[in-house]
């Protein structure tokens, strides 16, 4: 697993800040090692709890995406963000989402999509968050 693009850490990409409570849902092997150094403070969960700041999840398939999504999204603080993320096209992993069918997930989850990014060579990232009457 390798990230590539920009210069900046996966870390700011993603937009994980100092004393966010963390957790990564199913994470492919080595991603740990590949996001980095969390900021201080950061507490990073073994499961998620409620008021969770962060939550970035891995998904192969419609149907974990259907599944695990709401439960995801369930976890997160009013303020916080969810990252769900699959494989590009490119990467020959074997899959039945695009970038259209996560976006359709969080939109009919009442969520707006606000930015897609490479996470790395494998994986694409959707970052939602609650809309603005939700918060």
């Amino acid at each position: 697993m390798t990230r590539i693009g920009s210069k900046k850490s996966l870390v700011y990409k993603l937009g994980i800040k100092d004393g966010y409570k963390v957790y990564l849902h199913n994470p492919p092997a080595g991603y740990r090692q590949v996001l980095g150094r969390l900021p201080k403070n950061t507490e990073e969960l073994d499961r998620p709890v409620a008021d969770t700041d962060f939550i970035q999840m891995f998904t192969t398939t419609k149907k974990d995406l259907n599944d695990q999504f709401p439960k995801m999204m369930s976890y997160v603080s009013n303020e916080g963000v969810l990252w769900v993320c699959w494989p590009k096209e490119s990467s020959q992993m074997k899959t039945d989402l695009n970038g259209k069918l996560v976006r359709d997930a969080g939109v009919s989850n009442g969520l707006s999509d606000v930015k897609v990014s490479s996470i790395d060579d494998t994986w694409s990232g959707l970052k939602f968050v609650r809309k603005n009457k939700e918060k």
